[in-house]
């Protein structure tokens, strides 16, 4: 998340987004846009930490992303946005949520994007 636009975000969307980057629960760069070179240094960081098999991107606004990290070995599957797309997966999400076999060991940003589907 833009560090310049933590505040501005945390009043429109009523998010403690401030409180979560200070526990470290999200991360914040600096400036007022997405530093799309630490969102690839934190997909690198991961692929050697976990056995990640797919990558999901929007091809609105990641495609070059997407090219550079397909030209680094990632597997890159295209996602769109739009309710075609996301309403089966979010079904399935939320019929996960809601039988409790959704494990996130209480992360707070993980309950609240759950409690969202709510």
């Amino acid at each position: 998340m833009p560090a310049d636009n933590i505040r501005e975000r945390e009043r429109r969307d009523k998010v403690p987004y401030s409180e979560w980057v200070r526990k470290g629960l999200i991360e914040a760069t600096p400036g007022n846009v997405v530093d799309y070179r630490k969102v690839k240094e934190k997909l690198r960081w991961a692929r050697e930490c976990f056995e990640l098999k797919d990558g999901g991107f929007d091809p609105w606004n990641s495609r070059q992303v997407s090219v550079e990290l397909i030209d680094e070995g990632f597997n890159c599957v295209e996602v769109s946005q739009g309710y075609r797309a996301i309403s089966e997966p979010t079904k399935k999400l939320l019929e996960l949520v809601t039988s409790t076999n959704c494990r996130h060991a209480n992360h707070e940003v993980l309950r609240w994007s759950a409690d969202c589907l709510l």
